[in-house]
């Protein structure tokens, strides 16, 4: 399940995003798409007015060259070289250059046309976990929060105290097979690593809005929950 912008066919959207308008859409894919790259590569959820994702970020290059946000400390003879390419349209000679550009613009140039072509395209799964891990992350800045085996686990002092499972699907109560997968992750976390707590989280949507309990004979006073998540603050509706 593919997220983004391919250069021979347009924007590829996963199947949940598919209702929402463009505006919407391309907030949701900014949002998840600031939780995968560093600082610098990051752009303002602003740029969603644009409508698409390729219009959104090559708005935020257009401002970055303004002059006013053009001030560079040092001088950067590939951050040139690459913005000369960019404004004369030889994108071809982008992807050429071996050392990294200092300018932050054209690092964002060379990531969005490193093969010649206006391409940004990702894996939504793993958009998906990295947002999540990125608010957990956040939320428990006094605790100790890592990734292991696609599961974020959160524990303080050498206490194991939540395990969350991140599920990029379009979930409903009319096909819990959709998670039986992580459901039978969450039962070996518990099991095995000693979780109290299980998290199993999926983007929230208009059949899925509250927490929800699961019952299972191998977990004794342990919890299983799915939890819905907000992306950008959009309901997918």
């Amino acid at each position: 399940m593919r997220f983004g912008y391919l250069s021979d066919i347009g924007e590829t959207t996963p199947s949940i995003f598919s209702k929402l308008n463009k505006v919407v859409k391309t907030k949701a894919f900014i949002t998840l798409y600031n939780a995968c790259v560093s600082q610098e590569l990051k752009i303002e959820p602003r740029y969603a007015k644009y409508g698409s994702i390729k219009r959104a970020f090559l708005a935020k290059i257009d401002d970055l060259l303004k002059p006013k946000f053009c001030k560079a400390t040092s001088f950067c003879l590939v951050s040139n070289a690459i913005i000369y390419a960019y404004k004369t349209k030889n994108y071809e000679l982008i992807g050429k250059f071996s050392k990294n550009p200092k300018y932050k613009v054209a690092k964002l140039i060379k990531t969005l046309f490193i093969n010649g072509k206006f391409e940004i395209n990702f894996d939504a799964n793993f958009m998906f976990s990295q947002f999540v891990y990125d608010k957990i992350a956040n939320k428990n800045f006094d605790k100790d929060v890592s990734f292991q085996n696609n599961a974020i686990c959160i524990s303080q002092n050498g206490e194991k105290l939540l395990c969350v499972l991140p599920c990029f699907c379009d979930f409903s109560l009319s096909d819990v097979n959709k998670v039986k997968d992580e459901i039978d992750s969450a039962v070996f976390a518990i099991k095995e690593h000693g979780f109290k707590q299980v998290y199993v989280v999926m983007p929230r949507n208009s059949e899925f809005r509250k927490h929800i309990e699961v019952r299972h004979c191998e977990c004794g006073h342990s919890q299983i929950k799915l939890v819905p998540y907000t992306i950008s603050n959009t309901k997918f509706y």
